[in-house]
């Protein structure tokens, strides 16, 4: 096999908390290919863990090789003669191991990166070779991406120059696969433009880095990691053997739910983006881009304005804006959402939204008779549970004093979908069931 074709594959699945070995071949070959002792080096783009050691392991004896690597931070390389070694990445200062990648040979003279990342309950780990040997011309970068966001699909990169439109743009990778990483794209260098979007879908934006520098000659590595939404990825800079630059996402993606009683008409402009001037209740609008930060902005109800609440828009984040109760007496509530795919397969994940101000002894929700919330608040929703996907299934919303408010038989449930029930108020016949497919 050519040593071209083996950087190009590059992806080896393992086991629970394993993602993938992203090993290739180059620079010194095979064992220590004549070349000294192989580079490795930690890196740490998990979610929310602080600090991580990267230990190596052979023949039973663990040695500590990089200690408390920051979370968005890269260590230090360190040397190890060419061999095969377990390497284990523990939190900083623990004993116990989150994450491995197994029986993985490093060859002399080349340098690898081992990255962590994910999220409580989803922490992942993969080895990068950074042994690139063939440099493209002057005026010329090779780029490679590495798609860590399973939850975040299939996406497209684009790298363009600022004021590029995307409608005139082509992606250099098409349709890269979560958990895999690209063969290398060869792109003009320079102060480019590089961003990410859903596979075949350049409006569907998760990732835009405004002013990325690409040197001539140079190799560079994009590594995109999920944010805590599901669908907005994350994204860091690596040349080849050189330092880390951060190009993490800036935005939220926010949608307005509207229930008013009465069918009272919602507005809402969030951090300088409108999401409706008179959004009808019951309804569920859908989600938009909107600047990460402090909320700042404008609702109101049947014209007249109500009072904007005290929230922060976390970069990466789903976030739903509930206007509920009645005219004249609504409130905004800010709900996190968690739009990432089951961590199971033949999973599926549901949650419940409570819009309707009657019914404040709580909602509970229960698939195919599996209850999954119970006491979910006005104003609230629950947090997202998984359950076996099924044809034919029955989803049954009750109130707190036992009635069912809600319910939908013969109903198909997708291996990985991720769903939300919502129970709304604005039909002045009674409340609404609103069942959303959300992936």
């Amino acid at each position: 096999m050519s040593m071209t074709l083996l950087r190009r594959l590059g992806l080896a699945l393992a086991g629970a908390g394993v993602a993938f070995a992203l090993v290739a071949c180059g620079g010194g070959g095979d064992g220590d290919g004549g070349g000294g002792d192989a580079s490795v080096r930690l890196l740490n783009v998990t979610n929310d863990i602080a600090a991580l050691d990267l230990y190596s392991e052979e023949d039973d004896e663990e040695a500590v090789r990089s200690e408390g690597v920051g979370r968005d931070a890269v260590g230090d390389y360190f040397s190890l003669k060419a061999d095969t070694y377990n390497f284990l990445v523990k939190r900083a200062g623990a004993d116990a191991t989150l994450l491995q990648q197994t029986s993985r040979s490093v060859s002399g003279g080349n340098k690898y990166t081992v990255i962590a990342y994910g999220y409580e309950g989803a922490y992942k780990s993969a080895l990068l070779s950074e042994n690139e040997d063939d440099s493209p011309a002057s005026g010329k970068t090779k780029i490679r991406v590495l798609n860590l966001s399973a939850d975040a699909g299939n996406l497209d990169i684009y790298v363009t120059d600022a004021d590029t439109p995307l409608s005139d743009a082509s992606p250099v990778i098409a349709s890269l696969d979560g958990g895999s990483v690209s063969a290398y794209a060869t792109v003009t260098s320079g102060n480019r433009r590089i961003r990410v979007t859903a596979a075949g879908d350049n409006a569907d934006l998760r990732l835009d880095i405004p002013a990325a520098t690409l040197e001539s000659t140079g190799i560079v590595n994009v590594v995109l990691t999920p944010g805590n939404g599901g669908v907005l990825v994350h994204g860091y800079l690596m040349p080849q053997g050189g330092d880390l630059t951060l190009a993490k996402n800036t935005q939220s993606r926010v949608r307005l739910v509207s229930s008013v009683t009465s069918t009272g008409s919602v507005g809402a402009a969030v951090n300088g983006t409108t999401l409706a001037t008179a959004q009808s209740s019951p309804s569920v609008g859908g989600y938009a881009n909107v600047t990460a930060g402090a909320l700042t902005g404008t609702f109101t109800v049947n014209g007249v304005a109500i009072t904007t609440p005290t929230a922060t828009l976390v970069a990466g984040n789903d976030y739903s804006l509930m206007v509920a109760g009645d005219p004249g007496a609504s409130s905004v509530y800010v709900i996190g959402d968690d739009n990432r795919l089951p961590t199971t397969t033949k999973k599926a994940k549901f949650r419940l939204f409570n819009g309707v101000p009657t019914e404040t002894a709580g909602l509970s929700l229960q698939v195919n008779l599996n209850p999954l919330a119970d006491g979910v608040a006005f104003g609230a929703a629950s947090t997202a549970t998984q359950v076996d996907a099924a044809a034919d299934s029955t989803i049954e919303v009750n109130s707190g004093l036992g009635s069912t408010v809600y319910s939908r038989t013969d109903q198909d449930i997708a291996e990985q979908g991720v769903y939300s029930v919502f129970l709304l108020a604005g039909n002045p016949a009674g409340s609404t069931g609103l069942l959303r497919k959300e992936r």
